[in-house]
């Protein structure tokens, strides 16, 4: 039996975050924008528009640094609860067309409409119908690439940003890429770009047409990748469970107000770190089963420890005691500390049976106090209501 046709489509939004505040905003239309907190002088920028980005300003560049950059950059502050429902919004439109929907990010997911021609028409159509929907409904610039792999439309999507439909048709992989610069790739970073500018391999095209042999030399197994995705050649499946649920992790960190190893400050930014990525976790409908704490020295040194919970969880009260056993665990130099982080690791679904033997009045309380504060910090932001422990005046 001959094997059918593939269709993926790719969407991908240009700087979504900054995307929805103008949304809510139209005065940052237009205008170079970036997310962070312009009040701290020690503050990143968390998100670029494209006109910021033109202007030299990246993620984690001081914003003291962008403003110098871009004179007229406007500075916003983020709000990643906002981001987040818009995001499972998009998704759920998107989950219209295919029940085979991978997320890469909030901004970019790959859609597998193999078979789907007989319901919504060609997959160009369908990419082109969808994101007319998004446009109407969300008001948000929609990029879409279209082709047999999600390689190419990956690219695709890249090529027609800031929006718009870009179709490759399948046989025509090689002839798109080739006059491309090598950046185009994905996974294509600055140090492979930089060795392959060494060889003097600038475009796709010219690394299609080097020997397989040199960059197996040169690259070793990836070289292998390297030629294959040149020639527009990729077989990885467009996942149909979410990435989260097999290895993803969900995280937050903070750069401290001033340098310190004293560890009451440090628990005060554990603690606000907890309930972020608490609420990160219960807002993706999940639980953790692992939970990691990381610090960075004022040398850029890390030190970082993981642990397996007692059992699945996604409660703030929970995951508290076990991120302070694991933050004293790693203050082992007496060095001042610069930054902390917490992640969760090990998601699995927040099925009812987890929770079977936990149904007691205390947790029913504790459950119900959390769901009240998440819709709180929902509707009117993640800093109007926190709890004693994070209000003393030690970090941001």
């Amino acid at each position: 039996m001959q094997e059918m046709q593939r269709h993926i489509v790719h969407t991908d939004f240009d700087g979504f975050c900054v995307a929805v505040e103008r949304v809510c905003n139209p005065y940052l239309r237009a205008r170079p924008v970036v997310l962070g907190d312009a009040s701290w002088a020690r503050a990143v920028v968390a998100a670029v528009s494209p006109e910021s980005r033109r202007a030299g300003v990246f993620v984690a560049m001081p914003i003291d640094l962008a403003r110098k950059r871009c004179p007229d950059l406007v500075v916003v502050d983020a709000n990643f609860t906002l981001y987040r429902r818009v995001a499972q919004l998009v998704q759920k439109h998107l989950l219209r067309y295919t029940p085979r929907v991978e997320s890469a990010s909030w901004d970019a997911t790959y859609l597998d409409l193999t078979g789907m021609q007989a319901i919504f028409g060609a997959a160009v159509d369908s990419a082109a119908r969808l994101r007319r929907e998004l446009k109407d409904s969300l008001r948000l610039d929609l990029a879409v690439g279209v082709a047999a792999n999600k390689l190419v439309s990956h690219v695709a999507s890249q090529i027609t940003r800031p929006s718009g439909v870009c179709e490759v048709h399948p046989g025509e992989e090689a002839p798109f890429l080739a006059p491309l610069p090598v950046e185009h790739l994905p996974g294509v970073g600055t140090v492979t770009q930089k060795r392959l500018d060494d060889f003097n391999i600038q475009t796709i095209g010219e690394l299609a047409d080097t020997e397989p042999g040199f960059l197996l030399q040169a690259f070793g197994s990836r070289g292998r990748t390297l030629h294959e995705y040149a020639l527009g050649v990729d077989s990885s499946p467009v996942g149909v469970l979410p990435a989260v649920e097999r290895r993803e992790s969900l995280s937050h960190e903070v750069t401290l107000a001033h340098d310190t190893n004293d560890r009451g400050e440090l628990t005060v930014a554990l603690v606000g770190l907890v309930e972020s990525v608490g609420s990160q976790v219960r807002v993706s409908g999940r639980l953790a089963r692992r939970l990691s704490v990381h610090a960075v020295y004022v040398d850029g040194g890390r030190s970082e420890r993981t642990t397996r919970l007692s059992h699945a969880t996604d409660l703030d009260c929970s995951l508290l005691p076990v991120a302070q056993m694991l933050l004293f665990q790693v203050l082992t130099r007496r060095l001042t500390v610069r930054e902390i982080g917490v992640r969760l690791l090990d998601l699995c679904s927040a099925s009812p049976q987890l929770q079977l033997f936990a149904k007691d009045s205390a947790y029913d309380r504790q459950r119900a106090l959390i769901g009240a504060v998440d819709k709180i910090r929902s509707r009117y932001g993640g800093g109007i209501i926190r709890t004693g422990r994070t209000l003393v005046p030690a970090t941001r």
